[in-house]
């Protein structure tokens, strides 16, 4: 499938810059940036200069809800960030196409699931938050794109999971867990 972004098999040279994706825990993917402003008291999360604030946990759960109604309203895509058949065949624009889970959390950041601008602070911070999730209640070896694309996944699945990732609040000791 030519001009595909893949999206499935965890390897983390193909979703550049976020902890989701299998990168390696713990670790700040781009040390010079800080995903999130520290504005005050908040929870230090694993993730090397991120705390979480009310502030910035009010965005995960805004973007992370997002997501899940762009999966359920599109239709959910394994294999690749959206589904570029389709936006060909039909001629319909990216953001409307059935997409998984990481071009949806895009999608719902910065209106598209177009891997030319995976750069944004914000899509980083809700990646470690959404992985932080992943780490919590899956393990250490469950990214999103392995869970998105087994077998069998439906779109009902990846819209629950992105809900209940947005509605989770990290405790200091689980994050401690995590570190």
């Amino acid at each position: 499938m030519s001009g595909t972004v893949p999206c499935g098999n965890g390897e983390p040279a193909r979703h550049p810059f976020s902890p989701v994706t299998g990168a390696v825990r713990g670790a700040n993917p781009r040390p010079d940036a800080n995903p999130l402003p520290v504005l005050g008291a908040g929870i230090p999360t694993h993730h090397e200069g991120t705390v979480m604030n009310a502030a910035s946990l009010a965005q995960f759960r805004t973007d992370l809800a997002h997501a899940a109604r762009i999966i359920l309203t599109n239709g959910l895509m394994q294999g690749s960030l959206y589904d570029y058949e389709q936006a060909d065949r039909d001629g319909i624009p990216p953001q409307q196409c059935r997409m998984c889970g990481l071009g949806a959390i895009h999608t719902a950041i910065t209106g598209t699931p177009s891997p030319d601008r995976w750069t944004s602070d914000r899509y980083n911070a809700v990646s470690d938050h959404l992985a932080d999730y992943l780490f919590h209640h899956y393990g250490g070896a469950m990214t999103l794109p392995k869970w998105n694309d087994k077998p069998g996944r439906t779109a009902k699945q990846v819209a629950r999971l992105l809900r209940k990732a947005a509605l989770w609040t990290p405790t200091v000791q689980s994050l401690a867990l995590a570190a």
